[in-house]
């Protein structure tokens, strides 16, 4: 494993997360769905936050407003692909600006070998059930954060169930059905405990 100073340089980190996928990119879509999933990871193990970076309640799931800027440091490349924008990890282990820890680069790189299978969506790839925006889609924060509020991570520290998706009943078995194609791959379940929560909130939310 790398050996990294102690710090909080996110855009390091980002470039460290993107070099394990596939020719080091990946779309800035997909990019921040995983930045999320990598937040509520580190809430359930680590009991504190990954990053200080604002993700809002957006169309499509989390966003983060600031992630160009972010990328647009020296550890980044830009390349248009197949009509798709594409970042590049021009990430160096020995790069002076790296300032992050051994422990953080191995959370990183466990992160990364268990989501780098996931696509950004796909309702019929049994891989990933629906994929990161599917997933984001069914998480607690997302779903308790009204349209272009600021989701509150802090609030959900000590919660080492926050990083499971919630599934409403009509769509339990189905997704639940995907997921054991390929449990292997799955790492956000679709569990029976999710499935009792789901119903405990809808019951709130109904008797309102």
């Amino acid at each position: 494993m790398i050996g990294m100073k102690a710090g909080s340089k996110i855009d390091s980190k980002i470039a460290f997360l993107i070099s394990f996928f596939p020719n080091k990119r990946i779309a800035i879509t997909h990019l921040v769905k995983l930045l999320y999933a990598l937040e509520l990871k580190s809430i359930a193990e680590k009991k504190r936050r990954f990053s200080q970076l604002k993700f809002i309640h957006d169309h499509y799931g989390p966003n983060i407003p600031e992630i160009e800027s972010i990328l647009s440091s020296s550890f980044f490349e830009v390349q248009f692909d197949e009509d798709q924008k594409y970042y590049y990890s021009n990430f160096k282990s020995n790069t002076k600006e790296t300032k992050f820890s051994t422990e953080e680069a191995k959370f990183i790189e466990e992160f990364a070998l268990e989501f780098r299978e996931y696509r950004f969506s796909g309702k019929g790839d049994p891989r990933n059930a629906g994929g990161l925006l599917g997933y984001a889609y069914n998480t607690e924060p997302f779903i308790e954060t009204k349209f272009k509020e600021e989701i509150n991570f802090e609030k959900y520290i000590g919660n080492s169930f926050i990083d499971k998706v919630l599934i409403k009943d009509k769509d339990f078995e189905r997704y639940k059905t995907q997921a054991l194609k390929l449990s292997e791959f799955i790492t956000p379940l679709f569990t029976q405990e999710a499935r009792n929560k789901m119903r405990t909130r809808l019951s709130k939310i109904k008797n309102k």
